[in-house]
């Protein structure tokens, strides 16, 4: 459980799914996939430098077809850096199983968009959102 202040000083609660027998299939599906981007695409500088290394790593291999395809994740990482765009955000909004006490039903984005939305805005730092995130992840992975 954690608790933080929305953009209206509301003091909130929110708690995560922390096994992937309590996760629903299309929330499952969702984790999975904003999961998959933090991977492989990320949105940090960290990950800029992770693909730039990888960059030399395939030219120097001469393996254009594995650099083609880091060049457009790293495209696809500044994007989300230049939108000001946190994935580890959106797994965070797409694990959560309550709000102040109630049950939440996360079928589509839209849903994730809206819990996305009241993070960002809130309290919360991204530390806290971090180590949740890496926390929930090794948790669905393991049970």
């Amino acid at each position: 459980m954690i608790e933080f202040k929305d953009k209206a000083g509301k003091d909130r609660t929110a708690t995560f799914h922390n096994s992937i027998s309590t996760l629903p299939i299309k929330q499952y599906q969702l984790v999975q996939k904003f999961s998959l981007i933090d991977l492989g695409v990320g949105s940090t500088l960290h990950d800029v430098n992770r693909h730039l290394t990888k960059l030399d790593q395939f030219l120097e291999a001469k393996d254009y077809d594995s650099l083609a395809l880091e060049r457009q994740n790293l495209q696809l990482n500044f994007s989300f850096l230049l939108d000001e765009q946190v994935i580890p955000l959106y797994v965070l909004a797409s694990m959560v199983e309550t709000l102040d006490g109630n049950n939440i039903t996360i079928t589509k984005e839209s849903d994730v968009d809206y819990y996305y939305e009241l993070f960002e805005t809130s309290t919360l730092t991204y530390g806290v959102v971090s180590n949740i995130v890496e926390s929930q992840k090794k948790s669905l992975v393991t049970n």
